[in-house]
């Protein structure tokens, strides 16, 4: 092979070597990219699933403090001062956890709507003694446990799946990795089998030269003539 021939080879694997390192760098910077919003998005799930359980905490709390004012309220008292002194260290943890309630859901979205219209009719029944039945607490807390259900299920959902923007950044470094491979067998492939990249025409052409244009025979080849 004569120098011009050598460096037209050179013409033709500077590019793809050129292509694949800058194709890699940015490669890279995708990837490292993608890793820091899943990494981000990550560490919000974890804080969900630490707010999932506060508020399975909480919810337990008011509906324990809830049964235990009711419990309460069927005893004899000798005099309505006793009364509200066994009462009132009943309602603190009640006032304590529906209020933690309240701050950790959000009264725009349904199923907080529902849970919060439990703890309302729980504190109309509270309110009034009259009200505080059995039937009434078991009604309301079926309401209750409900709600609680619906809104821990749909949040722990959430969790499960990933926020959306994780979600996405997944299968975009998927595609990414995926996009990655392919590209890499193709330029090992035109880099290693480089004849096989050659049109039917360019091949044609060449067989057409004249014998004085073509490509001279080896040396060992001349001395054997």
């Amino acid at each position: 092979m004569d120098l011009s021939t050598r460096g037209i080879d050179l013409m033709i694997h500077i590019p793809d070597a050129a292509i694949g390192a800058v194709a890699a760098a940015l490669i890279a910077g995708i990837v490292s990219l993608l890793g820091l919003i899943i990494s981000k998005e990550q560490k919000t799930s974890d804080f969900r699933q630490a707010w999932i359980d506060a508020l399975r905490s909480d919810l337990t709390a008011f509906l324990t403090q809830v049964n235990a004012i009711h419990d309460a309220t069927k005893v004899k008292y000798a005099d309505h001062a006793e009364k509200v002194e066994t009462l009132r260290p009943l309602y603190i943890p009640l006032n304590n956890s529906t209020f933690n309630i309240l701050l950790r859901v959000n009264p725009s979205e349904r199923n907080s709507r529902a849970l919060l219209d439990a703890m309302e009719a729980f504190n109309s029944l509270t309110a009034d003694e009259t009200k505080l039945t059995t039937e009434n607490i078991r009604a309301v807390e079926r309401q209750f446990l409900g709600a609680s259900q619906t809104l821990l299920k749909t949040e722990w959902r959430r969790v499960k799946s990933g926020e959306r923007t994780f979600r996405v950044a997944k299968w975009l470094a998927v595609i990414v990795i995926a996009s990655s491979v392919a590209a890499a067998i193709l330029i090992a492939y035109r880099t290693i089998w480089p004849e096989a990249n050659s049109s039917p025409d360019s091949v044609l052409s060449r067989s057409k030269l004249p014998s004085s244009q073509r490509a001279a025979p080896p040396e060992k080849d001349k001395l054997a003539q």
